[in-house]
């Protein structure tokens, strides 16, 4: 890899369009993973629920 070509990578990374981006996609899939978690939780719980009436 040159030189050029690192700083020239460095330069794209560090561009605010790079950061917003990845930013954004990041958040987005954080906040999927957390919806996904608080989703999973609440079937678990009413699962209990539906267990525990029978014992």
């Amino acid at each position: 890899m040159s030189k050029d070509y690192r700083r020239e990578k460095e330069d794209f990374d560090n561009s605010d369009w790079m950061n917003n981006n990845s930013d954004a996609v990041h958040k987005n899939k954080r906040m999927n993973d957390i919806e996904k978690r608080k989703r999973d939780s609440k079937k678990l719980s009413r699962e209990r629920d539906r267990q525990s009436q029978y014992h």
